[in-house]
C-alpha cells in the first residue's frame, strides 16, 4: 500500500473510534441513559437486562462473524453494515419517544431498539478493533491504538457539547429534554463514520484457506477452529481476566452518571463538566499509556492499570464529599482510557495475524458476556442492599463497632456503595487471573 493510502487509512480507522464514542457517551452513558432511569423511572434492573440481551447476542454471534470476516477478509465492510444498523435503530430509539405517550409503552419500545442499537454498535468495534493491524505496525501498535481511544474519548466531549444546548432547549424547533438528544447523537455517529467507510484500506494476510468459504461453512468450521484456537493458551487467559475487567469497566460506564446524582448530588450541568474533565482525563490516560505499552510492554502496564482501578473503584465507595468525587473520576478517567489502549495491543502480542478476526470475536465474547453480567450484579446488589435489609443493618452496626460511623445521608443511598464496591471485587478476581497471561514483549 503507498505510503499516502496508508496515512488516509490511519485517518479513517482513528476517525471511527471518535464516532462512536458520541454514541458510548450520549446514549450508554448519560441522555439516554438518564431519560430512560430518571425520568421515565425505568427500574435499574430492566435497563440492566436490556443492556444485558444485547451483549448476549453479541456474544454468541461474534465470534463466528469474527471468524467469517477472517476467512472472507471484508471486516470493513461488516463494520459498515453493523455502524448503519445501530445509527437506524437509534433514531427508532428517538422516534419513540415522540410518537408514543405512555410512559411503559415508551419504556419498552426504548429499550427494544436500545439492545438492538447497542448490539450492532458493540459488534461493530470486534471489527474495528480486527482492523487495528491493517493501519499499524508491530513497532507502533501501542501508540496507535492510544490515539484512537484518546481521539474517540474527544468525540465523546464533542458530542456532548453539541447535543446538551438542545436537550437544556437553547434550540428553536426543537423541545428541551434529555430524549432531545438521541436523534442528533445518531446523526453525529453516521456524519463522523463516514471518513472510516470511505479511507479505511484493510490489509491481506495468508489466507488460512485457498478459497473464500460461503456462509454456513464458515459456520460449521468455525467449532474446528476455537478447538485450534485453545493452542494459545496465553491468549485464552487474557479473555478470561478481561472477562472480569469488562465486568467493572462496562458497568462503571453505564451506572456513574446515575450514581453521580443520586449518591453524590450532581445536577445535568454539573454531571456534564464531570464527564469533559474525566474524557480528558481519559484521552490523556489513553495516549500515555500506548506509550508505556511499547516501553515497558502492554502486560505490566495492563497490571499496573487494573491495580489503579481498584483503588479508585474503593474510594468511591466511601467518598461523600463532592470535591473528592471530581478527583477520583480524573483517575477513572485515566484508568478507562488506559484499559481500552492497552487490552488491543496486548491481544495481538498473543494471536498470529490471521487468527486477528476470530480472536477479536472471542474478545467481544469475553468482554461483552461479561457485560451482560456486569450491570445485572449491579442491578440486582442496588434493589437488594437497601437500609433496611437485615445483612446491610449488620455490616453498619459492624462499622458502627470498629469506629466508622455512617450517616443518615450516606444509609439513603448506601445501596449504590455496595455497587460500587462489588466492581472492585470484580477487578480483584481479574488481577489474579491475569498473573498467568504470558509477557511477549519484544518477543
Amino acid at each position: 500500500m503507498p505510503p499516502k493510502e496508508e496515512k488516509l487509512s490511519l485517518v479513517g480507522w482513528l476517525s471511527f473510534d471518535f464516532a462512536n464514542t458520541i454514541f458510548s457517551m450520549n446514549i450508554v452513558t448519560m441522555f439516554f441513559n438518564l431519560w430512560i432511569l430518571d425520568d421515565l423511572n425505568c427500574p435499574d434492573i430492566l435497563y440492566s437486562i436490556s443492556y444485558s440481551a444485547s451483549m448476549v447476542m453479541v456474544a454468541l454471534l461474534m465470534p463466528f462473524y469474527g471468524h467469517y470476516s477472517d476467512l472472507q477478509q471484508n471486516k470493513k465492510s461488516w463494520l459498515i453494515r453493523f455502524t448503519l444498523l445501530s445509527i437506524i435503530s437509534t433514531v427508532l430509539i428517538g422516534l419513540n419517544a415522540y410518537i408514543f405517550e405512555g410512559r411503559w409503552t415508551q419504556i419498552i419500545i426504548a429499550l427494544i431498539f436500545f439492545a438492538a442499537a447497542n448490539f450492532f454498535y458493540e459488534g461493530g468495534i470486534a471489527f474495528y478493533n480486527a482492523l487495528l493491524r491493517s493501519v499499524s505496525s508491530r513497532e507502533n501498535i501501542g501508540r496507535t491504538s492510544g490515539l484512537g481511544v484518546g481521539l474517540g474519548y474527544i468525540g465523546g466531549i464533542v458530542g456532548l457539547l453539541l447535543v446538551f444546548p438542545i436537550v437544556k432547549g437553547n434550540i428553536p424547533w426543537i423541545p428541551a429534554g434529555r430524549e432531545a438528544a438521541i436523534i442528533p447523537t445518531a446523526i453525529l455517529f453516521f456524519i463522523f463514520s463516514i471518513p472510516a467507510f470511505l479511507l479505511i484500506r484493510e490489509k491481506t494476510f495468508e489466507k488460512i484457506y485457498e478459497q473464500r468459504m460461503k456462509f454456513m461453512h464458515a459456520f460449521n468450521n468455525l467449532k474446528d477452529n476455537l478447538k485450534q484456537a485453545r493452542e494459545h493458551k496465553g491468549a485464552f487467559r487474557f479473555l478470561i481476566s478481561n472477562y472480569f475487567f469488562e465486568d467493572a469497566v462496562v458497568t462503571a460506564i453505564i451506572f456513574m452518571a446515575i450514581y453521580a446524582e443520586k449518591v453524590v448530588g450532581f445536577s445535568d450541568r454539573l454531571k456534564i463538566e464531570l464527564w469533559v474533565v474525566a474524557t480528558l482525563s481519559a484521552a490523556l490516560g489513553s495516549i500515555v499509556s500506548g506509550r508505556i505499552s511499547d516501553r515497558i510492554g502492554p502486560k505490566r502496564t495492563m497490571w499496573i492499570i487494573v491495580i489503579g482501578w481498584i483503588a479508585v473503584l474503593l474510594a468511591i465507595s466511601v467518598i461523600t464529599f463532592q470535591p473528592l468525587f471530581w478527583v477520583a473520576a480524573c483517575f477513572v478517567g485515566v484508568f478507562l482510557g488506559s484499559t481500552w489502549t492497552v487490552a488491543r495491543p496486548l491481544l495481538n502480542s498473543l494471536v498470529p495475524d490471521e487468527k486477528l478476526g476470530l480472536f477479536y470475536g472471542l474478545y467481544a465474547l469475553s468482554g461483552r458476556t461479561a457485560a451482560v453480567i456486569g450491570p445485572l450484579i449491579w442491578g440486582l446488589v442496588v434493589l437488594v442492599m437497601k437500609a433496611e435489609n437485615p445483612l446491610v443493618n449488620v455490616i453498619v452496626d459492624l462499622l458502627n463497632a470498629v469506629g466508622v460511623e455512617i450517616s443518615s445521608l450516606t444509609l439513603a443511598t448506601i445501596e449504590y456503595r455496595f455497587a460500587v464496591f462489588s466492581l472492585a471485587l470484580l477487578m480483584l478476581i481479574g488481577l489474579i487471573l491475569f498473573r498467568k497471561v504470558p509477557d511477549r514483549h519484544r518477543e
